[in-house]
């Protein structure tokens, strides 16, 4: 069973809100249906706006300068001190490169209408995403769940590798639960720009996933340790710049991933494996 990836909201949401704080806006986007991973609602400029918190969990709205950012761990990464922005070391070193096999590329979703009921879709969240959520308690989730639910949400192909064709992402090593397929979200819900975009946008994803960030335990370190691997050289600049590029309609104020259908993991699990309207349901 994928464990889930111990981070404060979905590493989607906070790969888009990065993008916002580049100087975009957002608008002000909270969890629907008490789902995580959700639209941070960063509002002021240079606002991350991911949440604070062990495990995924929505975020309120930050002003102007405020990172908001993220304060978990992930990936099994050990962090290095505690919380609090003052004092000591709070993450490991930025990757400088990350090789290639480890950012995987987007892959074609396929919708299951109707494979998960609005009740599903809750129980996933509260029991996967949530600050209070256990690996333990999401295996039991899955492992109780059903059938026709749990395969839309985390396919796998016959050598039990997880395919991320469906609701969920995982990370290369088949592991860890990056959140809702956001990227196979928009490429549904905006046929126009969300293929080229959902293209673009998990690179991002994954490449953010192993830059070693999420080992931060501040929002400050969080936001240095991003504008390093976006930066001039970073590890992940030329991910992050394509996904910039490709998805700036879908991330703009309103857009698809910004106040939009697919702007927090219960929108994105409802329009793949859901009732397809991007509701919760």
């Amino acid at each position: 069973m994928l464990r889930r990836i111990l981070i404060s909201t979905s590493i989607l949401t906070v790969a888009a809100s990065f993008s916002l704080a580049q100087g975009c806006s957002s608008s002000s986007g909270g969890g629907t249906g008490g789902g995580s991973g959700s639209s941070s609602g960063a509002t002021g400029d240079d606002a991350t706006g991911s949440s604070s918190g062990s495990a995924s969990s929505s975020s309120g709205s930050v002003g102007d300068d405020a990172t908001g950012s993220s304060s978990g761990s992930s990936s099994g990464s050990s962090s290095s001190s505690g919380g609090g922005d003052a004092g000591g070391p709070t993450c490991t070193s930025p990757a400088t490169s990350i090789p290639s096999n480890e950012i995987l590329p987007y892959v074609p979703v396929v919708q299951q209408k109707g494979a998960c009921s609005a009740t599903d879709i809750s129980g996933y969240i509260t029991a996967c995403e949530q600050m209070t959520s256990t690996n333990a308690g999401c295996q039991a989730w899955f492992s109780s769940a059903p059938a026709a639910c749990g395969a839309c949400l985390s396919p796998a192909n016959d050598a039990g590798m997880a395919t991320n064709t469906g609701g969920l992402l995982t990370d290369y090593s088949n592991m860890f639960n990056l959140g809702g397929n956001s990227p196979g979200c928009v490429a549904l819900v905006d046929p126009t720009n969300g293929p080229a975009c959902a293209a673009a946008y998990e690179p991002w994803i994954q490449c953010l996933a192993n830059s070693g960030c999420y080992t931060c335990t501040t929002d400050a370190s969080f936001q240095t340790c991003g504008g390093t691997i976006v930066g001039t050289g970073g590890a992940c600049a030329m991910e992050y710049s394509s996904f910039r590029s490709a998805c700036a309609t879908d991330v703009a104020d309103g857009g698809v991933l910004n106040g939009g259908a697919c702007s927090d993991d219960t929108q994105v699990l409802s329009v793949i494996c859901g009732n397809g309207s991007g509701d919760g349901g």
